[in-house]
């Protein structure tokens, strides 16, 4: 039996912002050395994430705490 991997990872399209100035979430999956990349349907905007450990702050539509 073969070893399998999986993965998966989110990051932000900073370089392409809409008109109110959000960022699209974008997800890559690997399975077994296959990649794709997929749009997720939601967008974020790009001030609110925690530069310390690279995660958003807060848990709703509007978070907790801005950093921005």
């Amino acid at each position: 039996m073969s070893k399998s991997t999986f993965r998966i990872l989110f990051y932000l399209r900073k370089n392409y912002l809409n008109k109110s100035g959000k960022a699209g979430i974008m997800v890559r999956l690997t399975v077994n050395g296959d990649m794709v990349e997929r749009k997720a349907e939601t967008q974020t905007s790009t001030g609110v994430r925690g530069q310390d450990r690279d995660r958003r702050s807060g848990t709703g539509k509007k978070p907790k705490r801005g950093l921005a």
